[in-house]
């Protein structure tokens, strides 16, 4: 499948967003009623919908670091919409001073140049898996 530029640019435009905690360039990016399923999350896996969970969800997110980065590696299209990003963060806690440092990814599915639904993984493996690619890939 060809790669269409519109929805390669509003896949990279989401997670540039994110990085730099752009808010109003997320939300040109993403469907409003926009799915988010974060499999990064130690404890369980959550699922949010909608511009209001995924701005509570970020705000608690970066709340937790006194310092946060985040970025990107190379996107991958996986046709039909779908591309697949390896992201990296790393912080340190507001309380515990401790730096964190985190390599996963996220697969981003979009329609008619808007992300409607972004799955984020802890575990690059799993979401290589995920995205239907190769586990040597990244």
């Amino acid at each position: 499948m060809a790669l269409h530029a519109s929805d390669r640019d509003a896949a990279l435009k989401a997670r540039r967003a994110w990085e730099r905690g752009d808010w109003d360039l997320l939300v040109e990016a993403v469907h409003p009623d926009v799915e988010w399923i974060d499999q990064s999350r130690i404890e369980a896996r959550r699922s949010l919908r909608g511009l209001d969970q995924l701005r509570a969800a970020y705000r608690t997110w970066v709340g937790t670091w006194s310092s946060y980065e985040a970025g990107h590696g190379e996107i991958f299209d996986l046709g039909g919409g779908r591309f697949y990003v390896p992201t990296w963060e790393r912080g340190r806690g507001k309380g515990s001073g401790v730096e964190v440092e985190r390599i996963g990814a996220a697969v981003f599915e979009v329609s008619d140049g808007r992300v409607v639904r972004m799955q984020t993984f802890g575990d690059r493996a799993e979401a290589r898996a995920a995205a239907g690619l190769p586990p040597e890939m990244d």
